[in-house]
């Protein structure tokens, strides 16, 4: 509960805000977020199929630009970025959902343990998250946006299994096909960014979301896609 809670705080353009959360007489956690009339990105991906580079490139800014408010002003890691996860806005805003699995860093605050040892969905978790849902840091979500926005451009996920098991071996063991090879007309810088955040070792990863927007920012240049910086407080 402590950790749903931790949602209330977060107050961001690309974040759907939690109004109210709270526990029943019976035990039932409930939480009351902001709508968002057009829904997710993953169920723009079946009426429409793969997005438009410039959309996915603009979308991709968007979700940046919360990872970095949640992690830089609240140390809050999401874990469970997924296309389902992404919605969109009135305006087509893109906003991230869903940050009641969230969690606070535990070098921040030792009180939040991780009370469920498998968080998230394998098709989009990091290697490293399953291998220990505590010791993750915000790389963790880039490389899930890394697997979520992989889909939203080609249609497919990274990997695939029979079983939950085999997706992470091929995880662990291989190396993500790259966008380019799938869909030509994507500008390579931007499949590039994609495939940069879906390196195996953490240590090969964009550091943080400062980092990933400074280079969305040159991606953005290239294509001809606004990129207005951000006001930070």
């Amino acid at each position: 509960m402590r950790e749903i809670r931790l949602s209330i705080v977060l107050n961001h353009p690309n974040i759907v805000r939690t109004l109210r959360a709270n526990q029943t007489a019976t035990g039932t956690v409930y939480m009351v977020t902001e709508f968002c009339p057009k829904g997710s990105a993953g169920q723009w991906l079946q009426r429409h199929g793969p997005l438009p580079p410039d959309v996915a490139l603009t979308w991709l800014i968007g979700c940046a630009r919360a990872l970095r408010y949640a992690w830089h002003e609240h140390h809050l890691i999401h874990r469970d970025i997924k296309p389902d996860n992404l919605l969109l806005g009135a305006d087509d805003q893109p906003k991230l959902s869903d940050f009641g699995v969230t969690k606070r860093s535990l070098a921040t605050d030792p009180r939040l343990t991780n009370v469920r040892t498998f968080v998230g969905s394998v098709h989009y978790m990091a290697p490293e998250q399953a291998i220990s849902a505590t010791d993750v840091d915000t790389r963790a979500d880039l490389y899930g946006i890394g697997s979520a926005f992989f889909e939203l451009l080609s249609g497919q996920t990274p990997f695939d299994g029979p079983a939950p098991a085999d997706i992470l071996r091929r995880k662990m063991r291989q190396k993500a096909p790259h966008l380019g090879s799938l869909r030509p007309d994507i500008p390579v810088d931007l499949a590039d960014t994609v495939q940069s955040l879906l390196a195996t070792d953490p240590e090969d990863h964009p550091s943080d979301p400062d980092v990933l927007l400074q280079r969305l920012a040159r991606v953005a240049s290239s294509a001809g896609v606004p990129f207005v910086p951000e006001l930070q407080g």
